[in-house]
C-alpha cells in the first residue's frame, strides 16, 4: 500500500521525493488533538495509516525512531551493562580467590619448615630454591634454542653496527661548519670561511681566546668563535647564522656581540703595538729606502656601514652623505712591512670629514 500524506491538498507519496519522511498521528490523546487540530480537516478522523509529511512542520527535524525501537534498544543497552558488570565482578572474585590461594601455601610451607626444624628447613628452602631455578633455566633453554655460531654471529653484527655507528658520528662532526674536527687539515676552508691563514693560526687564535670565552645558550666556546669569523668573513645576517647552527637569532645576536668585545679587549692590546723607529728602520723594504727613509707608518681613513640606528639623533648623526648610508670612520695606520700598528675609536660618519680625522 502506497503511503501518502493526510494534508489537505497535498501530494506527497511515499518515494516521490527524496528527503521526505511521513510520521504516524501520536496516540497520545492530548498529543493527537493537537495533531488534528493542525491539520483541519472538517469532520475527520485519523486511521491506524494515516500519515503527516515533513514538508508540513515548522523546522525539519530527522526522523524519530519508534516506541518500540527505542525501547528495544534502551533494553540492549541495559544488558549490555549488567554483562560487563557481571564480567568485572568475576575477574575481580577470580584475582581475590588466586591471592587467596597463593597467602595458603605460603603459610603451609613456612609451617611445614618449623615442624622440621630449623636446619631440616633451611635444607628444604634451598632445594625449594634450587628446583624454582632448575625450572626456570630449562625454561629458558627450552625458548632460547640458540647454538654457539648464533651467538657469535649476533657478536659479529654488533660489533660491525657499533663501528658503522662510531663512522656515521665522526662523518657528521666533520661536515659541521661549527665544530674543530672539520677544519682539521683543511687550510683552504679555513681561510675561506674565517680568513686566516691555515688551521694552525685558527687554533692560535682559540687557545688565546678560550680563558675569555665561556659556554653559552647551548654553544661551545669554539662554536661561538667560529660564527662571529663567519660574520665578519662573509657578512652573512643573523638570520641564516641562526638556522646554519641551530639557535634562536636574538642568541646568535649576542653571542656575536659578546665576542666581538672579547676579541676586542684581548687581541687588539697585544695585535695592534705601536713599534719602535729602529725596529722599522732595520727591517724597511728596499723600494722605501730611497724616497722614504724616515717612514714610520701609512695613515688612511675608512669607513664601514652600520645598521641603522633606532634613535632618530644616532640615526642623523652617523649617516654620511658620500656613502648614503650610516657608517662609521676609522683612521687605521700600517708600517711600511704590512702591519698594522694604529687603530683609531670610531666615530660618526656623518659629522666628520676624512681629512678632519
Amino acid at each position: 500500500m502506497v503511503i501518502s500524506c493526510c494534508a489537505v491538498g497535498c501530494t506527497n507519496r511515499q518515494g516521490h521525493k527524496p528527503g521526505i519522511s511521513f510520521y504516524r498521528i501520536p496516540k497520545n490523546p492530548e498529543r493527537r488533538r493537537q495533531w488534528i487540530a493542525a491539520i483541519n480537516r472538517k469532520s475527520w478522523e485519523p486511521t491506524a495509516l494515516s500519515r503527516l509529511c515533513s514538508e508540513h512542520f515548522l523546522n525539519v527535524f530527522a526522523h524519530t525512531k519508534s516506541p518500540q525501537k527505542r525501547k528495544a534498544i534502551t533494553n540492549l543497552n541495559n544488558f549490555q551493562r549488567r554483562e560487563a558488570m557481571k564480567k568485572r565482578k568475576r575477574q575481580e572474585g577470580e584475582h581475590r580467590q588466586a591471592a587467596k590461594q597463593l597467602s595458603m601455601d605460603k603459610d603451609t610451607l613456612s609451617i611445614g619448615l618449623q615442624d622440621d626444624g630449623h636446619e631440616d628447613g633451611i635444607a628444604d628452602e634451598d632445594a625449594v630454591i634450587g628446583d624454582c631455578q632448575a625450572s626456570l633455566s630449562s625454561s629458558v633453554m627450552c625458548q632460547t634454542e640458540m647454538s654457539s655460531e648464533d651467538i657469535s654471529s649476533l657478536l659479529f653484527e654488533c660489533q660491525q653496527l657499533q663501528k658503522e655507528n662510531t663512522e656515521l658520528k665522526e662523518k657528521i662532526r666533520c661536515l659541521d661548519l661549527f665544530e674543530q674536527n672539520s677544519f682539521e687539515n683543511k687550510d683552504e676552508k679555513v681561510k675561506a670561511l674565517t680568513g686566516l691563514p691555515n688551521f694552525q693560526v685558527l687554533m692560535a687564535v682559540f687557545s688565546f681566546m678560550k680563558p675569555s670565552l665561556s659556554n653559552m645558550s647551548n654553544l661551545t666556546c669554539f662554536q661561538q668563535l667560529m660564527l662571529t669569523f663567519l660574520k665578519l668573513k662573509l657578512n652573512v645576517s643573523f638570520t641564516f647564522l641562526s638556522y646554519l647552527i641551530g639557535a634562536h637569532t636574538s642568541t646568535v645576536s649576542k653571542v656575536f656581540t659578546n665576542v666581538i668585545n672579547i676579541l676586542n679587549e684581548r687581541l687588539v692590546p697585544v695585535s695592534v703595538v705601536w713599534p719602535e723607529r729602529e725596529n722599522v728602520q732595520i727591517s724597511l723594504p728596499m723600494c722605501f729606502r730611497k724616497s722614504f727613509k724616515r717612514c714610520m707608518a701609512i695613515i688612511d681613513c675608512f669607513e664601514i656601514n652600520t645598521e641603522k640606528p633606532k634613535d632618530l639623533k644616532a640615526r642623523a648623526q652617523t649617516y654620511s652623505q658620500y656613502k648614503s648610508h650610516n657608517t662609521m670612520k676609522y683612521l687605521i695606520g700600517i708600517t711600511p712591512q704590512g702591519v698594522i700598528s694604529f687603530i683609531s675609536k670610531g666615530w660618526v660618519g656623518g659629522q666628520l670629514t676624512g681629512i678632519s680625522l
